[in-house]
């Protein structure tokens, strides 16, 4: 894998509403190589989405530089697809379309975007529910399609802001299963914003804990590289992110 991928130096964010400047991050640097999975966590209101915004190119930084491949990001990019906590589908497509949308927008033939689409949706358990339209289809079934149109246009940079978070115990694990099954087919770099400590620690190669807003960067936790990890085995790292995140 390449070193420093993606890269943030001194990135800081401030918001200005109501006659006063509310910062979100201050001076945050980091490094993510390429085809790594790096989690994102820290107490509410810490910048967490911020961050994700910023690297997707949808806000820009109050200052600092956000850098992929060695270029700055500006603006959004096919090069970097978000997958937001609630799924947001187009209600009036079906799956499949919901999940071709990108690749239509980026001039891809009718007959292989739906091949592309097809194909995804089968990986993810869903080749019986191409023809559904997203009210017919359960909260992780709709997570499902959301981050299958993520992967429809092949990014570099895959970003999650707590994409499990608002369905059942039983399918987000199996999610998590999915996520890690996938990316270890395709290796793309992945930024997951999670509340979850005990997401964080079996899904991430590295966990990077940042401080109450304005957020910054805390504390880096390499996790062992094998897969799956027992409860066991991350005992010590919970305790060690559990203190960490304790602090004032």
């Amino acid at each position: 894998m390449q070193m420093s991928y993606l890269r943030l130096v001194e990135v800081s964010k401030t918001y200005h509403a109501d006659g006063r400047a509310v910062e979100a991050l201050v001076g945050v640097s980091l490094e993510v190589r390429q085809g790594e999975f790096v989690a994102l966590v820290g107490p509410s209101g810490c910048g967490k989405t911020t961050l994700l915004h910023l690297v997707a190119g949808l806000e820009a930084p109050s200052c600092g530089q956000i850098l992929l491949a060695g270029e700055p990001i500006r603006g959004c990019g096919r090069e970097r697809t978000l997958v937001f906590q609630e799924p947001t589908l187009f209600p009036w497509l079906t799956a499949v379309d919901n999940v071709a949308f990108g690749l239509r927008t980026a001039g891809v033939p009718l007959q292989e975007r739906r091949a592309r689409a097809l194909a995804l949706l089968e990986s993810l358990g869903l080749d019986g529910f191409a023809s559904s339209y997203p009210h017919q289809l359960s909260g992780g079934m709709r997570q499902r399609v959301a981050i299958a149109r993520a992967l429809a246009v092949c990014p570099q940079v895959l970003l999650l802001d707590e994409p499990f978070a608002s369905v059942d115990a039983l399918t987000r694990e199996a999610l998590q299963e999915e996520l890690v099954r996938i990316w270890q087919a395709r290796r793309p770099t992945i930024l997951f914003v999670t509340h979850s400590r005990e997401e964080a620690l079996a899904l991430a190669d590295r966990v990077i804990v940042l401080s109450p807003r304005p957020g910054r960067v805390r504390a880096e936790l390499a996790l062992p590289m094998a897969r799956p990890r027992s409860p066991v085995e991350l005992a010590p790292w919970l305790e060690r992110l559990r203190d960490l995140l304790a602090q004032p």
